[in-house]
């Protein structure tokens, strides 16, 4: 059986705690943008080889995966459309 309480009382919850940040802690605490690939003029490009049920082979540390993601995300003129996925295997 659901109990509407509890999901009210935890959405309330949740919803106060996102309210109580401001635009600027907000900023501070993320991550950033974080994806896996990204496909770029038909060039693809990725943090690792991702196999089945998430397996990833040949993955590159953070620091240089991130770096390289920026300098694509750089390289791209402004007023670029830009799409991202939600891809699950």
């Amino acid at each position: 059986m659901l109990n509407t309480d509890l999901i009210c009382f935890l959405t309330l919850s949740i919803f106060k705690k996102a309210v109580a940040y401001t635009r600027d802690s907000f900023l501070e605490r993320s991550v950033g943008l974080q994806v896996f690939a990204v496909l770029k003029d038909g060039q693809w490009y990725e943090k690792g080889k991702m196999g089945w049920w998430a397996c990833v082979t040949n993955e590159k540390d953070s620091s240089s995966w991130e770096t390289e993601l920026n300098k694509l995300l750089d390289e791209t003129p402004k007023g670029t459309l830009l799409s991202l996925y939600d891809c699950h295997i």
